[in-house]
C-alpha cells in the first residue's frame, strides 16, 4: 500500500509540473537584427542670418531615417502688434459689442421707441456701427501683420549642397507668391516665460517630407532624402531667419530590420 501511495502521489506531482508548463514557444530568432542610431545635429545651437552646418556618417544601406528640428524666435514688433490685437483689442471690442446689443434688446425694435428710447438707442446704434468697423480694421490689420510674420521667421533646409539661395527647402510651407513664403507659423506659438522666445518643431520622415514647391504657389513638393543618405558622410543644413534665433536638431538613422 505504501508503494502504491508514493506511485500515486509521484503521478499527481508530474501531473501538475506539466500544467504550470509555459505553453508559449519563443518567437524564431531574427537573422538581421535592427541597429538605430540617434545623432545629435544642433543643441540651442545660434542660427540668425547664418546657416549652420552638421556633418553625420552613414554606415550602410538605411531602411528609414527622420529628423526632429527646432526653431526658436524672438517676437519682435511686428509678433507684438498682432498679439496686442488677438489678445486684448478684439476682445475688449467685441465685449463693447455685446453691451450694445444688449441695450438694443431691451429697447427692442427702433420703430416702437419711444423720445427717451432715441435718446439711447440712437447713439447706442451708431457706436455699435462704429465698433464692428474697429473689428473689421483690426481684423484686415491682423491678417496683414499675420502674412508679413510667418514671412519673415522661416526655416530653411539643405542636404549635401552648398548652393544655399537655390536648393534651400522650406518644410511644412507653400509660396503664397514668388517672394512670400506661408505656413511654418513661427509666430503662433506660445512665448516661453523663462527666455522670451517661441519656439516651433519638425519631424520629417525623410523617406517622405513635404516643403514648399517653388514651381506651384500654394503647394506642396514631396521630397526623399532616404534616397540621398547613402553610405558615407553627409551634411545637413539648417537656418532661422532672424537676428539670435536658434535651432536644435536630431537624426535617427535605422539600419536592417
Amino acid at each position: 500500500m505504501k508503494v502504491l501511495e508514493l506511485l500515486l502521489f509521484m503521478c499527481l506531482v508530474a501531473l501538475l509540473v506539466a500544467g504550470c508548463a509555459d505553453p508559449r514557444t519563443p518567437p524564431p530568432a531574427s537573422s538581421e537584427q535592427a541597429n538605430t542610431e540617434t545623432i545629435i545635429l544642433w543643441e540651442d545651437a545660434l542660427s540668425g542670418v547664418q546657416a549652420l552646418s552638421a556633418t553625420f556618417q552613414v554606415g550602410d544601406l538605411l531602411e528609414s531615417a527622420s529628423m526632429t528640428i527646432a526653431g526658436f524666435i524672438h517676437p519682435d514688433s511686428t509678433i507684438d502688434s498682432m498679439e496686442a490685437i488677438m489678445n486684448i483689442w478684439l476682445p475688449a471690442t467685441a465685449d463693447r459689442i455685446t453691451s450694445y446689443l444688449v441695450v438694443l434688446d431691451m429697447l427692442g425694435a427702433d420703430s416702437t421707441w419711444t423720445h427717451e428710447d432715441s435718446l439711447i438707442g440712437i447713439p447706442t446704434r451708431d457706436s455699435l456701427s462704429q465698433a464692428i468697423a474697429e473689428t473689421t480694421a483690426m481684423g484686415n490689420s491682423r491678417d496683414s501683420l499675420i502674412i508679413v510674420a510667418d514671412n519673415r521667421f522661416v526655416l530653411s533646409l539643405w542636404l549635401d549642397d552648398l548652393a544655399y539661395d537655390s536648393l534651400a527647402k522650406y518644410p511644412e510651407a507653400v509660396y503664397l507668391n514668388d517672394t512670400t513664403l506661408s505656413g511654418q507659423h513661427f509666430y503662433a506659438s506660445p512665448t516661453d516665460s523663462a527666455s522670451g522666445m517661441k519656439g516651433r518643431s519638425f519631424q520629417l520622415r525623410m523617406r517622405q517630407w513635404n516643403a514648399a514647391d517653388p514651381a506651384n504657389e500654394g503647394r506642396y513638393i514631396e521630397l526623399n532624402w532616404l534616397a540621398r543618405l547613402t553610405p558615407g558622410e553627409h551634411a545637413l543644413r539648417a537656418r532661422v531667419t532672424q537676428e539670435g534665433s536658434k535651432i536644435t536638431g536630431t537624426i535617427v538613422l535605422v539600419y536592417g530590420e
